[in-house]
């Protein structure tokens, strides 16, 4: 049901988006360095990013916090929580205007999210077979120590 309902809301924002009237002339004065002002797209296509940027970001460090609170891939889960929302308020601050560490924050986020998707796809350290303990050392003078003479 979940799913389906981030279907239908895709859907909902390429069409807005899609349908959105464009201003030309303030989309041309953009630079090549920064994105161009929300003042680009008229309509209501940017409640579309608002919305599904939102709960994605609400979902994927939510559902990250759910595991560490249960103790499952903690390691993995806070690399992939903390990289989210780097990219996360890296990005909101270019919307808000600043532009000076966009970049530089959306590559720092998503490394962090990398390394952790690496420590989950890493194979669980392997324990110490139950033979293998260690081993039994015989005391000095005791009647089984062999001698050497």
């Amino acid at each position: 049901m979940l799913l389906g309902g981030l279907f239908v809301a895709a859907v909902a924002g390429v069409v807005a988006v899609a349908l959105a009237p464009v201003d030309h002339a303030e989309l041309a004065s953009a630079s090549g360095l920064r994105p161009p002002s929300n003042s680009v797209l008229h309509g209501h296509a940017f409640l579309w990013a608002i919305a599904l940027n939102s709960f994605g970001t609400l979902f994927l460090v939510g559902g990250s916090l759910l595991a560490i609170a249960r103790r499952q891939r903690v390691r993995t889960n806070v690399w992939i929580a903390a990289g989210a929302l780097v990219v996360a308020l890296s990005t909101g601050m270019s919307r808000a205007g600043t532009y000076s560490l966009v970049y530089a924050g959306e590559l720092i986020g998503i490394s962090m999210m990398f390394f952790g998707f690496r420590f989950a796809a890493a194979p669980p350290p392997k324990p110490a077979p139950a033979g293998s303990a260690a081993p039994y050392l015989i005391p000095a003078g005791s009647a089984t120590q062999s001698r050497v003479t």
